[in-house]
This record gives structure tokens, C-alpha cells and sequence, in this order.
């Protein structure tokens, strides 16, 4: 650990896409937040330490990892970006 490393949050939408033998189409959506670790402010790919199904959890935990670890937390703009 450096101390130009920063903990930030991102949203992550992974879909799927079966088809069955009868030509049906069925899609499904697994959403979550994710906890990443980046190297420095200019990192653009972050490191996912943990995911989250909701919001609330995510951003206890990493305020909860910030405090823990003594690393900034990234802009939320940079982080999705």
C-alpha cells in the first residue's frame, strides 16, 4: 500500500442472454456496486475488493475501509468515468 492509493465505487450492470431450442430469448440482469482500489489519482482501472447488491452497504463499507486503511476516497465522477 502507497499512499497515493484511493478506495472509490462503481456501478456495474452485468447482463446475460439464453436462448432456448423453442427461439425464445430470455435476458437477466445482475446489478451491484463494487468497492475498488486504485493505484493513484490518474488509474483509471480499479482493483474490486468487494460487491455489494445495494448502494447503502457499498458506501458503509467503504467508508468503513477508508477510515480502516487510511486512504482517500476517490471522486465518484473519476471512479465511473
Amino acid at each position: 500500500m502507497h499512499r497515493k492509493m484511493q478506495l472509490g465505487l462503481s456501478h456495474a450492470r452485468m447482463a446475460y442472454q439464453v436462448h432456448s431450442l423453442s427461439n425464445r430469448t430470455i435476458s437477466v440482469t445482475d446489478p451491484d456496486w463494487r468497492v475498488n482500489i486504485y493505484d493513484g489519482e490518474k488509474s483509471r482501472k480499479g482493483k474490486t475488493i468487494c460487491k455489494y447488491k445495494n448502494r447503502e452497504d457499498a458506501e458503509e463499507e467503504l467508508a468503513r475501509l477508508s477510515e480502516l486503511l487510511n486512504l482517500t476516497i476517490r471522486n465518484e465522477k473519476l471512479a465511473l468515468g
